[in-house]
């Protein structure tokens, strides 16, 4: 099993951009996204083979 993790593709909703990030292959990636409104953070790490993510939304 593996234990790291890489972006393979970013799809962003309209009005939204990338923060930079590293897309691995990583022990852990967080991606930012942001717009004029809102912003997302998506955390995703893979702890003894199992995929595990997160996501944090919060008004600009």
């Amino acid at each position: 099993m593996g234990k790291t993790v890489e972006v393979l593709a970013v799809t962003l909703a309209p009005d939204f951009r990338a923060e930079a990030y590293d897309p691995g292959p990583a022990k852990q990636i967080v991606v930012g996204l942001t717009s004029t409104e809102h912003r997302s953070e998506i955390r995703v790490h893979c702890p003894g083979g199992h995929l595990k993510s997160s996501v944090k939304e919060r008004d600009v």
